[in-house]
């Protein structure tokens, strides 16, 4: 939680005229959870940028993908089904790009054998040198629109083209985030 005081250490010449409700914890509480205020000012938010450095942890998956889907929400970007299919695109994309592209493994053995597939991928979490590789995701969240890049630091893949022979990134019907050979997925 953001103490009041800190945005007002920006600008020195603001401390000496800080607000009544500065020095009342109480008062300054019940603003933060002002969630009418708070929905207000986050319709007035312009854009924001998040960077995150995953290594080849699975886990660190469903968080991510909630805070993305939170930031969604605060604004205003799609409604449930959409949130839903951006979800499971990005979910997808995220364990491509660790599994496929870092790791270097084939996703028909998750369902030709589970369990061999599962021990490969925490076996390969700490060889060399998959276990250095990293997943880059970048979300910026705009006024009408949200972005994502997913870059793995593997060798590449190529999922099935396109019509036309091109190679580029694409989701299908909102389910399936499919990646070039450079090591990138865009949603």
């Amino acid at each position: 939680m953001y103490k009041m005081s800190a945005s007002l250490a920006i600008c020195p010449s603001h401390r000496a005229s800080a607000p009544d409700w500065q020095d009342k914890p109480d008062e300054a509480c019940a603003i933060r959870k002002d969630d009418t205020a708070q929905q207000r000012l986050f319709e007035r938010l312009m854009r924001t940028e998040s960077r995150f450095l995953l290594d080849n942890d699975l886990s660190l998956i469903p968080p991510l993908l909630g805070h993305l889907s939170d930031k969604l929400v605060r604004m205003n970007l799609c409604d449930e089904p959409g949130l839903l299919n951006v979800s499971i695109a990005l979910g997808e994309a995220l364990m491509k790009a660790i599994v496929r592209g870092n790791l270097e493994i084939d996703l028909r053995l998750r369902e030709a054998d589970s369990q061999t597939f599962q021990t490969l991928i925490e076996n390969r979490r700490r060889e060399k040198p998959y276990r250095d590789r990293r997943v880059h995701v970048v979300a910026k969240e705009l006024l009408h629109e949200a972005r994502y890049v997913i870059r793995h630091e593997g060798p590449g893949f190529y999922a099935a083209s396109p019509a036309g022979g091109e190679r580029t990134a694409r989701a299908t019907g909102g389910r399936q985030a499919l990646g070039g050979g450079d090591g990138h997925v865009r949603l």
